[in-house]
């Protein structure tokens, strides 16, 4: 029998830790990103926070100012973030001794029957008063690290908490600047699509000049006239979009989304990209507090298995009170009337129709499913870098070949400016090649939006430290 005790003894006491590889030997990490590029965005000890002001934008930076503080969504991250703490501490207040002060006045009425000499019954009654007032305390002595491990998984739990704050942040600033970014390229769109509009009303004035000399028929006025329409159709989704992403914005910032007030300084086509690092190393990704906060909820799930386990062993409770009790209250706080109690209880559970075992296993398979649901995410995180990266290169392309369409577009405008001087070309030559140029332009505005915004994804999909050296 004592065999059997130090077995279950020492069973009991042999402590678990949890170990990060149990997740991480789930995914197969490379030393670095399969797509090879001359692009460089993040490296060991560099920090990338405050990242928005590459952009020397002042408006920019005031707004990202006020959505760390206006924004409702981080108000409720922060007040999760105070509930975990409180949570914390309440799990952590069972490890210690609960006391209890106590004060207790009660009045007692007891009926009992007297036998008299004669034979006779005689119902008689007597009224008793007690005060009493004690001390009491408890503990429950911790042998199987059962509420040590309870006390783990709720630090867990906070990081999480802290970690999933962290997260919202990430997501709430890069939506905003991506926004943004977004409006900047639909107001230059806006501006370019006035210009094609304008160079389109003179070449119908050229077209109506030359009709009234019978070289064209109306049907190419009309066309004209159609096409122009259809521009001014295009302006007109455009600002609907931009006043819809200004509002988008509003809300961000936990005010009313009212569709103005938003007016982005920056001007895309004269705006130099910055450049980013070549050979990311791969296990940069566990910055990102998304999977911080995925390993710190598997953590928590590990110590309340190990909490569900303990509950197969004995429980060891001290109690003990001490303290005074009377019939007079006067006299109650006496030596006379000093009483005191100390007991201890171990319990082993024996049977309860297979609750324990089920709550383990519960636990168990919560946790599994916790190191499997990790695993999955990193593996999304690697997919997410891969595809920022090959999408950054097939954008950054794109944009050189539409730069030397530009370039010789505006060669190509200068010479026929030359030839209409001399009277060798006709004015529609040249707006035509105006107009070819402005659509150039506007696909240069959306390529160089896109390479911006696959910037943020990047930055995003690395876990950048976008709260942390920025003040």
């Amino acid at each position: 029998m004592l065999i059997i005790f130090l077995l279950v003894f020492f069973l009991g006491c042999s402590s678990a830790h949890f170990n990060p590889r149990s997740v991480t030997q789930k995914v197969a990490i490379p030393s670095r990103y399969s797509v090879k590029s001359d692009i460089l965005l993040l490296e060991k000890g560099i920090n990338i926070g405050c990242w928005w002001k590459r952009f020397k934008d002042p408006k920019l930076e005031r707004f990202i100012h006020l959505l760390t503080k206006k924004s409702l969504d981080l108000q409720i991250a922060n007040f999760k973030v105070l509930e975990a703490k409180a949570n914390l501490e309440q799990t952590s207040s069972y490890l210690y001794p609960h006391l209890d002060l106590g004060f207790r006045a009660e009045r007692e009425k007891i009926n009992y029957n007297i036998h008299t000499p004669f034979g006779r019954e005689i119902t008689a009654s007597e009224t008793s008063t007690t005060y009493s007032t004690s001390l009491s305390v408890s503990y429950e002595i911790d042998l199987w690290k059962k509420l040590r491990n309870f006390k783990k998984a709720s630090f867990a739990e906070l990081v999480m908490t802290e970690e999933e704050k962290r997260t919202l942040i990430q997501s709430i600033i890069c939506e905003f600047v991506k926004n943004y970014i977004k409006i900047a390229a639909l107001n230059k769109k806006i501006e370019l699509l006035l210009a094609k509009k304008n160079i389109e009303k003179k070449i119908l004035e050229v077209a109506k000049q030359r009709f009234k000399r019978g070289e064209i028929g109306y049907e190419l006025i009309l066309e004209l006239k159609n096409k122009i329409d259809l521009i001014q159709e295009e302006i007109a989704v455009t600002q609907k979009d931009v006043s819809s992403l200004i509002q988008e914005c509003y809300v961000l910032l936990g005010e009313y989304p009212k569709p103005f007030g938003i007016h982005p300084t920056i001007d895309l086509i004269k705006f130099k990209v910055w450049k980013i690092p070549a050979g990311i190393p791969a296990d940069l990704v566990f910055r990102r507090p998304d999977i911080r906060a995925e390993m710190a909820k598997v953590r928590a799930s590990f110590y309340l298995k190990e909490k569900a386990k303990a509950n197969f062993f004995p429980s060891l409770t001290l109690t003990g009170s001490l303290g005074f009790m009377s019939e007079e209250f006067r006299k109650m706080i006496s030596s006379e009337n000093f009483v005191w109690k100390i007991a201890g209880a171990l319990v082993q559970p024996i049977f309860r129709g297979k609750e324990i075992i089920a709550k383990y296993k519960k636990a168990k398979f919560s946790y599994k499913e916790e190191v499997l649901r990790c695993a999955k995410k990193i593996l999304i995180a690697f997919k997410e870098v891969e595809r920022g990266l090959l999408n950054y290169e097939e954008e950054v392309k794109r944009e050189t070949f539409v730069k030397n369409r530009i370039s010789n577009l505006k060669e190509k405008l200068y010479i026929l400016n030359e030839r209409f001087k001399r009277g060798l070309c006709s004015v529609t030559d040249v707006l035509n090649t105006e107009e070819e140029l402005i659509d150039s332009k506007i696909e240069l505005v959306q390529i160089k939006s896109n390479i911006i915004l696959n910037h943020i994804y990047l930055y995003k999909s690395l876990g950048g430290d976008w709260d942390r050296g920025c003040h």
